[in-house]
């Protein structure tokens, strides 16, 4: 539609105008109109909402053709390109240099660090002697598992069955459960 040729508006069938576009905005402003108002221009109708976000998205494009027009610069010349080039990053490795903490060489961190998980025997021992209340789990990072241990034991003790229900819990886990929460292997 033409912003500068007259419009009519249009609301239950009942057409009116014509108005210039500054007066329909300005009706639309004291909330005389709404946005579901059929706004026309000869046989074209469109809601104002439909045609306001038309508005909007045509100037939004102008903008950024502008804005991308401003910030457009020549290419720099393929040397300087070649010369601004960073250089290559070296990996450090922890104690390789003699005196240093930190050298150049590989980023790999030796296997043993990078997958050591809990020690398997202390999780075995605190599953034996303090297994009731999930001792072992919170000790492997299975938080969720060891509360639910904990109040389980509770429980059962106050209805006079001990911590035996808990206890034989814990055992099996000893027997089943070989990686800590993280997912990696006891050692």
């Amino acid at each position: 539609m033409n912003k500068s040729a007259p419009f009519h508006l249009r609301w239950r069938g009942r057409v009116t105008g014509p108005f210039a576009l500054d007066d329909v905005l300005h009706q639309l402003d004291q909330h005389e109109i709404g946005l579901f108002h059929e706004l026309g221009q000869g046989s074209q109708w469109t809601t104002l909402g439909e045609f306001l976000e038309a508005e909007k998205r045509s100037r939004e494009e102008a903008d950024n053709a502008r804005q991308l027009a401003k910030t457009r610069q020549p290419l720099p010349e393929p040397q300087a390109v070649a010369s601004a080039r960073p250089a290559p990053v070296t990996a450090l490795r922890p104690g390789s240099g003699p005196g240093q903490g930190l050298t150049p060489g590989n980023a790999s961190l030796p296997p043993a660090a990078a997958t050591a998980g809990k020690n398997l025997k202390l999780f075995i021992l605190l599953g034996l002697l303090f297994g009731y209340t999930g001792a072992h789990n919170f000790y492997a990072g299975y938080w969720g598992t060891a509360l639910v241990q904990v109040l389980l034991t509770a429980g059962t003790f106050l209805l006079g069955f001990g911590f035996i229900v808990s206890w034989v819990w814990a055992l099996i886990e000893l027997l089943v459960v070989h990686t800590d929460a993280g997912g990696r292997p006891m050692r």
